[in-house]
């Protein structure tokens, strides 16, 4: 599922099986408005988050879980993880900037 547009929600966001891709759409989280941002990615799913040319900070992000992150930009500042605690995530980041693969 890949999931474009304007996000509103303020709760968590939870993958337990295949794929969630998120394309944000602007300069603004597409995980949520809420002060906190709770994401739990279990083993075996995959959240891929793909900011292409907009610069989105990630504010008080709390991840959890064991699957696998995919984070990409094409912009030089589009990736801004702030007060981000990974500290319950045992998974795996991948990091995809201007084509180049990081893992």
């Amino acid at each position: 599922m890949t999931l474009n547009g304007a996000n509103t929600y303020a709760g968590g966001t939870a993958v337990n099986a295949g794929t969630l891709n998120i394309n944000a759409p602007s300069d603004t989280s597409p995980l949520g408005s809420g002060s906190n941002t709770l994401v739990n990615v279990q083993i075996g799913a995959t959240l891929g988050l793909d900011t292409a040319a907009h610069n989105v900070a990630f504010n008080n992000l709390y991840v959890s879980g064991g699957g696998t992150i995919n984070l990409a930009t094409t912009s030089p500042n589009g990736l801004q993880l702030v007060s981000s605690n990974w500290g319950s995530f045992s998974g795996t980041l991948k990091h995809q900037h201007h084509g180049r693969r990081d893992a």
